[in-house]
Parts: C-alpha cells; structure tokens; sequence
C-alpha cells in the first residue's frame, strides 16, 4: 500500500490521476499477467471529468477505460467507479483512489495506492485518518511525496 502525493489542490491531484493511470497502464501491457485497474472517485462528477480527460489529455497512448455503470460500453482494463457503484475487485485489481476516504475493502486489492491531496484543509485531514486506519489494520502504507 503506497501514499502519494498529488498535489495541493483537486484540480492537481486529478491530473495527477491520470498521468499515474497511464504509467500503471503501461507497466500492465508490459507484464505477463494482465491486471484490472480501479479509479476510485469521490462521485459521479469527478468519474465523468476524469472519464474525459483521459479521452483528451492523455494523447501518447490509448488508456482504453470506462465509467463502471456504462453498460453500454465494452468491458475496459481501466473502470472508473465512484461511492454506490460495484466494480472488479479481487486479488488481480490494483486501485488507484482518489476519492480521500478508504474503500472498506482496500485489502482485496493486488495493490491499493491511496492519492493524498494536500491541501492544507478537509482532503489532507480525511487522507491522515486513512493512514491511521491502515496502522490499525497493521498495514504500514508508504508514503511517496
């Protein structure tokens, strides 16, 4: 379980997202065994704005990903889920969450990298709380500024 740092302000931390998606992504095509990639965010607004961005920003490679309650797309190795919505979750899914707040069930992940925005203020406060969570857990996340 690793921390990042993304930034100090949403607007960062998002773009940050995305450029994290896309090196994960490419160490993935590269590996033998290919792995899902979950996009945890904190609501259907940041799913969609994340959803285009990766669509418009990211023009050196093609991050084939989908909203996880868009039914009518194909299956994606990159879902972009939000609090309410089921998504792959299993041994063979890393989790990249932006959403501040852990997951309930951020140990079923293969690898599990929590974004910290540091904002000084409510992102920064929640993401502190989390770390705590996992020291109780007896999980010692890493921290990457």
């Amino acid at each position: 379980m690793e921390f990042y740092k993304a930034g100090t302000s949403l607007d960062e931390g998002e773009k940050f997202c995305c450029q994290f998606t896309k090196d994960l992504y490419w160490k993935n095509v590269q590996s033998e065994k290919k792995n899902y990639i979950v996009i945890n965010c904190e609501d259907i607004n940041q799913a969609k704005k994340l959803d285009n961005f990766l669509w418009e920003n990211i023009s050196d490679i093609f991050l084939p990903h989908k909203i996880c309650n868009d039914l009518d797309s194909p299956d994606a190795p990159i879902l972009i889920s939000f609090p309410g919505i089921k998504y792959r979750c299993d041994k063979s899914t890393y989790l990249i969450n932006l959403n501040p707040k852990l997951p309930s069930n951020f140990q079923d992940f293969k690898s599990f990298y929590q974004l910290v925005i540091e904002d000084g203020g409510e992102y920064q406060k929640i993401a502190r709380e989390s770390f705590k969570v996992c020291l109780e857990y007896g999980i010692k996340p890493n921290y990457i500024g």
